[in-house]
């Protein structure tokens, strides 16, 4: 799924991080299912956004698609937007099952709050920020069974 948004990240359009396109991913009929997938694009494209920002850090030499690429504040709104629409999507469709409803909406607020979290604290130092970032992640993942165990 990755591959196929990847070739757009790099241009200097609005869908930059693909999240326009993640938003109207149509690999699975499953809004659900739909959800987790634009979560985890997500996760990994801000996640590689940030970690390009560090490379190019100092860099004078980076070029206009590394740069743009390295925007991790705009990958972070706009996937957290992509996030928020298959959210809802997700939870109209799980609207008859209460405990998926309210496992979704655990998970949307851990998700977002993984994603916000890749930017380090001003006065963070690297040991802190890598543990509040992993016990993030693992917050994520636990919730992510949840759902899993949840749907039908």
């Amino acid at each position: 799924m990755a591959m196929a948004t990847s070739a757009a990240h790099c241009t200097e359009k609005p869908d930059t991080f693909s999240a326009q396109k993640a938003v109207q991913l149509k690999v699975g009929a499953d809004p659900v299912t739909r959800y987790l997938q634009t979560v985890a694009l997500g996760h990994m494209m801000c996640h590689m956004s940030i970690s390009m920002a560090h490379d190019n850090a100092g860099n004078k030499k980076a070029s206009k698609k590394d740069i743009a690429f390295a925007n991790y504040n705009l990958c972070i709104d706009e996937h957290s937007a992509a996030f928020k629409t298959n959210y809802s999507l997700a939870t109209k469709a799980a609207a008859s099952n209460q405990a998926l409803s309210k496992e979704l909406k655990e998970h949307y607020i851990l998700a977002v709050d993984q994603l916000q979290g890749i930017v380090p604290g001003e006065n963070e130092r690297v040991i802190d920020y890598e543990r509040r970032t992993e016990a993030q992640k693992r917050a994520t993942a636990k919730q992510l069974i949840r759902v899993k165990a949840e749907q039908p």
